[in-house]
């Protein structure tokens, strides 16, 4: 018998044993049993109450050889999965003949033990602790090792998915690697064979004209088989193209921009005969220019953008002024609405508040939530408490750490950071950081105990972002910018307009978006 623990073994995942490899001193009918053990290992003996029955073979005969060169296979009944972490052995049991276990003089990786009730041996008792530490048996347990993580996939040779093979035999070669350790779990390789046809026509035949559309980078690949026509031809890449003003190249030739609008003669060789063909093609730009639109917000005054996508960098500020809400026992929610943002990073979230007339603040919870749900507290504190405190303060994550509740009423510049149970500077809005700051933000404001109260006076966001201006752009060349504007509103009260924007590309190919310039009324 021997003792084995995974963990001591190196294997991080389950062991599923299938077989056993051995050798045999002498012949005899033997069978293997596996154990898990719950014990501890290295002792003299090992506890047999400790050790569960969880597989074995059927009785298998073994030759014997006392040079112990011959090996057995001994395959288990069903597989034994040995749990991660777990200690097992696995018992050489003789149930015919005169079978003993063959052993060298090597030394051994893990303890030995012989277990025979009818020797004296009531418990599995080691080698070494009845003067045999000499010997070592002689087991490999095999199966498959189980672990966490997918493997890689690593390429040795051959060319990688998607390529075009050539003319021949390649061979693609492969390791499938352990993502713990790096170790080489298993190997394949396979051949991919590209023959040419066998009997090509000497004969070739050209369109007499394609149309070809240029690719996103304003480049098109004319290639031997865009321009040839019937067949059968042979590789495609061992005829010569040649493209007015472009040059030739086996298997094709890249045109660009300088193509666009053009009609442009092609001729294809075939280098073994001297024959060949011509047709001619016609170049286009289908491909529309892009634009993209983005919401502003200005005050009267100010200058419209002219521009449709201008940048956003800065604090995007949204302050709700002028309130009286009655904060007693109640939970207050204010929306500020984002969604003119296209989707970005927030840098940095400050909140604007200001309650007065509150005297017990440890009754006030304050939190934002961002868009998806994330959640953070920016108030919650266990003093202040018997008096009017009032709460007018920026609350900023590199804000002032305070003591005093004195310290909390200032105004809209006193930047002071987030206060968390039981009254801690705790810089919490970073939690808000790099969330999508495009959508509906909301600051809530609780009073959870009745009997003290106080009002609302005005609620806010600063949210930080950097967005850099996004100008139309085509694939070809320049593009031609264009507007419309629809006005909507009162110029007194808020005025919206809507300017319609037209991106022309140089072949007359067109891309639209609409933006909506909100003007606010200045205020006294």
């Amino acid at each position: 018998m021997r003792a084995y623990d995974l963990i001591e073994e190196g294997i991080a995942g389950d062991f599923q044993m299938t077989s056993l490899r051995m050798s045999a001193w002498n012949s005899g009918t033997v069978q293997v049993r596996v154990y898990t053990y719950t014990g501890p290992m290295g002792g003299a003996t090992l506890d047999p109450a400790l050790m569960t029955l969880v597989g074995q073979s059927n009785p298998t005969a073994v030759v014997g050889n006392t040079n112990a060169d011959i090996q057995f296979n001994i395959n288990l009944t069903a597989p034994v999965t040995i749990p991660a972490g777990t200690r097992f052995a696995v018992e050489q049991n003789s149930t015919a003949g005169l079978f003993t276990v063959a052993g060298n003089y090597s030394g051994e990786t893990r303890p030995c033990y012989f277990w025979n009730p009818g020797c004296g041996f009531a418990n599995p008792t080691s080698y070494a602790s009845i003067g045999f530490g000499f010997i070592s048996v002689l087991q490999v347990c095999q199966g498959l090792i189980v672990m966490d993580g997918s493997p890689d996939v690593v390429q040795t040779s051959g060319l990688p998915s998607g390529s075009v093979y050539p003319r021949g035999t390649t061979t693609n070669c492969f390791d499938l690697v352990s993502p713990l350790d790096g170790e080489i779990i298993d190997d394949c390789c396979f051949d991919v064979t590209v023959v040419e046809y066998p009997t090509p026509t000497t004969t070739l035949a050209c369109n007499d004209n394609v149309q070809v559309s240029v690719n996103e980078n304003c480049e098109a690949f004319i290639s031997t088989d865009m321009i040839l026509e019937g067949g059968p031809y042979g590789c495609y890449d061992e005829y010569i193209v040649a493209v007015e003003g472009y040059g030739s190249g086996f298997g094709g030739v890249t045109i660009d921009n300088n193509a666009i609008g053009e009609t442009l003669t092609v001729t294809v060789t075939d280098p073994s005969t001297g024959n060949s063909c011509w047709g001619t093609i016609s170049v286009e730009d289908k491909i529309p220019p892009t634009i993209e639109c983005r919401d502003v917000v200005i005050m009267c005054g100010a200058q419209l953008p002219d521009v449709p996508a201008p940048a956003i960098v800065g604090y995007q500020e949204q302050i709700q002024t002028g309130l009286n809400d009655l904060l007693e026992l109640n939970t207050l929610e204010y929306t500020f609405d984002y969604s003119y943002l296209p989707t970005t990073p927030a840098l940095d979230v400050d909140v604007r508040i200001q309650i007065d007339d509150h005297t017990w603040l440890p009754d006030v919870k304050i939190e934002v939530e961002a868009p998806d749900g994330t959640t953070t507290d920016v108030f919650d504190i266990t003093g202040c408490a018997g008096q009017e405190f009032p709460i007018n303060c920026r609350f900023d994550d590199d804000g002032a750490v305070i003591t005093q509740c004195v310290d909390l009423n200032g105004d809209e510049t006193l930047r002071l950071m987030p206060l968390l149970f039981p009254g801690n500077s705790t810089p919490s809005l970073f939690n808000l950081n790099g969330l999508d700051a495009s959508g509906t933000w909301t600051v809530r404001i609780a009073d959870i105990a009745g009997g003290d109260d106080g009002h609302v006076r005005e609620v806010g966001l600063y949210i930080l972002v950097n967005l850099p201006q996004v100008d139309p752009a085509d694939n070809c060349g320049e593009v031609d910018l264009t507007y419309t504007d629809t006005e909507s509103g009162d110029p007194c009260e808020g005025l919206v307009v809507t300017r319609h924007w037209i991106a022309t590309d140089e072949s007359g190919n067109t891309a639209e978006c609409d933006q909506n310039i909100t003007v606010t009324p200045l205020v006294l």
